[in-house]
């Protein structure tokens, strides 16, 4: 299976947007577990504040 590869000095556009398309999605994925953790947080310091809630 042959790489692809431009001459020097040039980049392959096509190789260029699949960088650019997986920088994205690592990014989105990395926003996203840290919006979640913060999530997580404030959660567990409202029930910190709140422990009467939690119990059925």
């Amino acid at each position: 299976m042959a790489i692809a590869t431009a001459p020097r000095g040039r980049s392959n556009p096509a190789l260029t947007a699949i960088r650019q398309a997986f920088g994205a999605i690592a990014t989105a994925l990395i926003v996203t577990v840290e919006i979640y953790r913060e999530a997580i947080a404030r959660r567990d310091a409202y029930y910190a504040r709140h422990p009467y809630l939690g119990d059925e």
